[in-house]
């Protein structure tokens, strides 16, 4: 069954408190943290209704949020086809799409065929990909217990941080490249050191050994193929004796 969770700002002190909110049977979960009520419930939003005339002195959401955050620059995602469709006036058929790294040509018939085939498709899958990793390592050459899957760069660029950041570090980026590098970065509270790319989209090397030298960064990313010139990168040794993670 479906879970949606809804973030609610009440001035709860205690589980009594929670008789604030008008539940329907089945009760959703109710997690209480200080003010901050997180109801997951199976049921439309309007049987778990807030009460209509909750107290005035209800905190306003962004007093709740960690403050660097506030001044977080929003990240601007690509258009889908169907918007795209829609602004231009002009068939999905029509369009090709170049704005964010992608196949062209779609997915293969047996990839195709393998979907409609599955095993459990209603089942949340392996959550380790044990498979998927095992394959990675025939292919690759690296052991299974070394790769990590994720559900597409933007998940495991994330993990990458939050596992390794700490308020105030720095990474190094090399623009133009893919953006969400410094915006994982800014949620993390970290610093963003640029280095342009010179002008035919190659890594400024010599520039690169000086900013990590001076700066001393967390991480040093390296989009290879990099988004959006497709070109490959072949300087990571001039970084890697220096004691930074290197994320290609």
């Amino acid at each position: 069954m479906a879970m949606s969770l809804r973030l609610s700002l009440l001035p709860f002190q205690s589980p009594t408190d929670a008789s604030m909110l008008r539940l329907q049977q089945p009760p959703p979960s109710i997690i209480a943290f200080s003010s901050i009520v997180a109801v997951a419930s199976s049921l439309p939003p309007s049987q778990t209704a807030m009460p209509p005339n909750p107290p005035s002195h209800i905190k306003s959401g962004a007093s709740f949020l960690r403050p660097h955050l506030l001044q977080l620059a929003p990240y601007t995602p690509i258009e889908p086809f169907e918007i795209l469709s829609a602004r231009l006036g002009r068939s999905v058929k029509d369009i090709v799409k170049l704005d964010a790294n992608e196949n062209l040509y779609g997915p293969p018939p047996e990839v195709l065929k393998a979907l409609g085939c599955m095993d459990f498709p209603n089942i949340y899958p392996d959550p380790e990909s044990r498979r998927l990793r095992a394959a990675l390592e025939v292919d690759a050459g690296v052991e299974a217990e070394h790769i990590l899957v994720g559900c597409g760069a933007d998940e495991l660029i994330d993990l990458i941080m939050r596992c390794t950041l700490d308020p105030g570090d720095k990474i190094i980026d090399c623009p133009p490249t893919f953006t969400m590098y410094a915006f994982d970065a800014a949620v993390n509270a970290a610093s963003v050191v640029k280095v342009p790319r010179l002008h035919d989209f190659r890594v400024d090397v010599e520039a690169l050994a000086r900013a990590v030298k001076e700066h001393s960064p967390k991480i040093v990313f390296l989009t290879s193929p990099n988004n959006p010139d497709g070109r490959l990168h072949y300087c990571v040794s001039c970084i890697l004796l220096k004691g930074i993670l290197v994320a290609v």
